[in-house]
């Protein structure tokens, strides 16, 4: 009989080629297991790394404009999270921009409406990290505030600011 593994429940075959120190199917170092175990850590569970965590909480981040979560309950506030994003522009894109609109008709100018588009994203996920590294599970009652500084040139910056509330939940 080979050795098992404590993480993955491997037993460990004469033909397998890792190392004799290592679990040839998950590549765990034994001795770290077992040490693991003897600290009375759960090795079956995967053990997130803080960029991995960061990242899982990222992808299952729930945010929304109302300030209660249908179905969950808030378990913890955690503070005020915002997001900024910025967008420069200048009266040449403006006028590029509307001969666009005449020609193609559409109502829309790739000069800013595309890039507020970016910008709104841009700032709602900054929101999201900022949210993620607090160890929050939703950003709750959000709200996306525009604001234009124009200069005496014709040039100007939009700044988009996304802010919420960064909440853990149950349920």
């Amino acid at each position: 009989m080979g050795k098992v593994c404590l993480k993955c429940d491997y037993e460990r075959k004469p033909e397998d080629r890792a190392p004799d120190w290592q679990c040839p199917n998950c590549e765990a170092v034994y001795s770290k297991i077992e040490e693991a175990v003897k600290k009375g850590i759960d090795v079956k569970k995967p053990q997130l790394t803080p960029k991995r965590e960061l990242s899982e909480r990222l992808s299952t981040m729930i945010v929304t404009t109302t300030p209660t979560l249908p179905g969950a309950e808030v378990d913890k506030v955690l503070g005020i999270v915002a997001g900024d994003s910025t967008y420069a522009f200048s009266s040449i894109n403006e006028f590029f921009g509307s001969i666009g609109r005449a020609v193609a008709g559409s109502g829309q100018s790739y000069g800013t409406e595309s890039h507020l588009v970016r910008c709104r994203e841009e700032a709602l996920k900054r929101l999201r990290f900022n949210a993620a590294n607090l160890g929050a599970d939703a950003v709750i009652g959000v709200s996306v505030n525009v604001v234009e500084f124009s200069g005496a040139t014709d040039n100007g910056v939009v700044v988009i600011s996304a802010t919420g509330t960064a909440v853990t939940v149950v349920g």
